[in-house]
């Protein structure tokens, strides 16, 4: 990756939390192996960036740099430090995956095609030595050929260190996370469980009352209910080997869940 800056022309806003955003940009010039014309998503810190902001995009960074050229996942494009750091990829002309379930359940077929995309990304950041803490549908986006691309991974935790506990969000959470306990690759691949069950059945799987829902001690308890879990109860049209995949994905012990 070039140290000099490439030049960017800026978009519209894509996106945007509490501590950043992400714009649209479009190269001006071309930029390494890349044309100009390129499109790509610029993500950016608010100004005045707490700490913990701050070390977040510096280890997105240090992931992306471990994991450049997988498939799956962001394509690392540029990034620079200092008071106002910025990240460059690849930019994604496909819609979010929230907004494809939202818009209704989808095909066995195309479930599981989407959901291996998710585990192909999952697997070369394991192998890498990361786990990436925050798998749901708002972290995925399509890219041109319909294949998903598993983004956001400033919650990602070396996989030695899979003993701390890291925020994520609570519909996802694994129950060993909900219970407090540590993270890792398992916590990856529950959530992984959820997601695929979600985009075929368009409901969420082990979800507590609406207003039991910011209690991590509700989403505990119903994710004791995950063998008792079958996707095709909701749907006949599923077959036995969605539902054994779900199942094997979802299972509360994390060393029985698939490599």
């Amino acid at each position: 990756m070039s140290v000099k800056e490439p030049q960017i022309d800026f978009g519209e806003e894509l996106g945007a939390g509490t501590t950043g955003f992400v714009m649209r940009g479009t190269l001006r010039e071309p930029y390494e192996d890349l044309p100009a014309g390129t499109q790509v998503a610029v993500k950016r810190l608010h100004a005045d960036p707490e700490d913990a902001a701050l070390s977040a995009l510096a280890r997105e960074v240090d992931v992306l740099a471990a994991i450049r050229g997988a498939a799956r996942l962001p394509q690392l494009v540029f990034a620079s430090g200092g008071t106002h750091p910025m990240l460059v990829t690849r930019f994604l002309p496909g819609p979010c995956l929230r907004d494809v379930i939202d818009a209704g359940p989808l095909v066995e077929p195309r479930a599981r095609r989407l959901a291996e995309d998710l585990a192909e990304g999952l697997a070369a950041l394991h192998d890498a030595g990361w786990w990436h803490g925050d798998v749901k549908p708002e972290n995925v986006r399509l890219d041109g050929r319909d294949s998903a691309v598993l983004l956001d991974l400033g919650f990602a935790q070396p996989i030695e260190r899979s003993q701390d506990p890291a925020s994520g969000s609570l519909p996802y959470l694994a129950p060993e996370r909900c219970a407090g306990g540590p993270g890792g690759p398992p916590a990856d691949l529950f959530a992984l469980g959820l997601i695929l069950a979600e985009m075929a059945t368009g409901s969420l799987p082990l979800a507590p009352r609406e207003d039991e829902r910011h209690l991590p001690d509700a989403w505990l308890q119903t994710r004791s209910e995950a063998a008792a879990y079958v996707p095709s109860s909701l749907d006949p049209r599923l077959s036995p080997l969605f539902d054994l995949v779900v199942a094997d994905l979802l299972h509360p012990d994390p060393d029985r869940r698939p490599v």
